[in-house]
Order: structure tokens, then sequence, then C-alpha cells
């Protein structure tokens, strides 16, 4: 059974993104998610991947996003027929957009709600694929930046319970990995209607908001260590 993260995991957490040595300028950004991340706007209009790009022209932002995609789905190897959402994510969206100085990666809508999958994806399973995850994208990156998932607010309350397992997960992992950083908590940014998320995506204000506290976090963090070329 996984332990539930102590106070001083936590707290490690917190101080590695607090003390996180910006991300320099011109930095290749990969980001990595589902349907969210891929541009998925709810009402329409434009993705927080577009937002940040805007914000950091400089910087590229290389959108790896798989729109059903679970954290399952970026551990699997390639399937026939290849399909993002079934499995080889990585291999499939990510890879070809590789080396990079940094990966963002925001898993967790699908796998509550086990889309794709026999069942829904419980809490300790989404730790050890999202950790899977990390430590492929870190032969490719300098670092990773761990985003939680939204809360969807018309979920059932299981569905809720599994994405604040997950915030959990994320917690944990920021604070016993190498070179892994807690990003902005999405679930306290998006929340619910007054928070531009009426349903699983968030609006054009909502992916905005996202955007811009993930331009903050990134103005604050020291060059990124570049992976191997």
């Amino acid at each position: 059974m996984q332990r539930a993260p102590g106070r001083s995991r936590l707290l490690f957490a917190v101080l590695g993104c607090l003390l996180a040595p910006a991300v320099s300028s011109g930095a290749a950004i990969v980001l990595i998610g589902d349907s969210i991340t891929q541009g998925r706007v709810a009402g329409g209009g434009v993705s927080f991947a577009d937002h940040l790009q805007a914000l950091r022209p400089d910087d590229q932002i290389r959108n790896a996003g798989c729109a059903g995609s679970t954290t399952a789905d970026w551990t699997r190897p390639v399937l026939e027929p290849q399909s993002c959402t079934i499995a080889g994510a990585y291999l499939l969206n990510a890879k070809p957009q590789m080396p990079a100085d940094l990966a963002i990666i925001m898993l967790g809508a699908n796998d509550a709600t086990g889309y794709y999958e026999a069942n829904p994806i419980e809490p300790s399973a989404y730790r050890e694929n999202l950790e899977q995850l990390i430590r492929v994208a870190l032969s490719d990156v300098g670092r990773v930046v761990l985003l939680t998932p939204t809360l969807n607010p018309v979920a059932k309350e299981a569905e809720r319970l599994r994405l604040v397992g997950y915030r959990s997960a994320v917690l944990s992992l920021c604070g016993s990995l190498g070179r892994v950083l807690c990003g902005p908590d999405i679930q306290k940014i998006v929340s619910g209607p007054s928070q531009d998320l009426a349903e699983l995506h968030p609006s054009e204000l909502g992916h905005r908001r996202i955007a811009q506290r993930l331009d903050d976090f990134l103005t604050e963090l020291s060059p990124v260590p570049v992976a191997p070329r």
C-alpha cells in the first residue's frame, strides 16, 4: 500500500517549487497531457498551450497532448493500430519532439473515469504510471514539472476522490524524485464554475489562467539543465 506523503515530504515539495532555480529564454518546453493539453476548450477558444506560447515568444512550446489518454497510455509500448489514446503515447507524441529542456505533465482526467480502460485507475496505480513516465521523460529533458489534474465539478463522488488522490500522488513525487518540480496546483486554480471550470475542460478563461500561472512559475525558475543531445 502506498503511504500518504508525510509533512516533511510535502514541505520538501513546496520548498522545491519556491526555491527551484527562470527557464532561460529560448527554452524548448514539451507539454504532455490529455485533451486539455491538446487544446480542448469548453465553449471554444484558445488553449493554455497557445496562451503560454504567446506569453513566452522566445521559447518553443511543443504540444504533445493526446486527447483521451491516461497515464497508462503514456507508459505502454506502441500497439497496432497506432493510437496514443490506446497505448504508446510517449513514443508517438512526445519522443518526436525531444530532446527538450523541460517537460510539463498534466494527466488524470481520463484516469479517473477509466476512459478506454477496463476500469478507472486508482491513485496508487496512477502514481506508479506517472513515476514511470517521469523516469522515461528525464532521459530526454533536463527537468520535469508536474501539474495536478483538474477537478471535474460534475464528477461523481468516486471520481472526485480519485482526482484528489492523484493530487496527493503528484505532490509526493515532486518531493521524492530528483529534477522533478511541483508546478502550479491546477486543482486550486480552476476548481469549478466560479473558477472557469464548468465541466471536464476549462473555458478559455480557465486556460488563460493556467497559462498565466505557468508563465509566472517558469519565470521564477533558473535555467534548466539541458538534456543530452
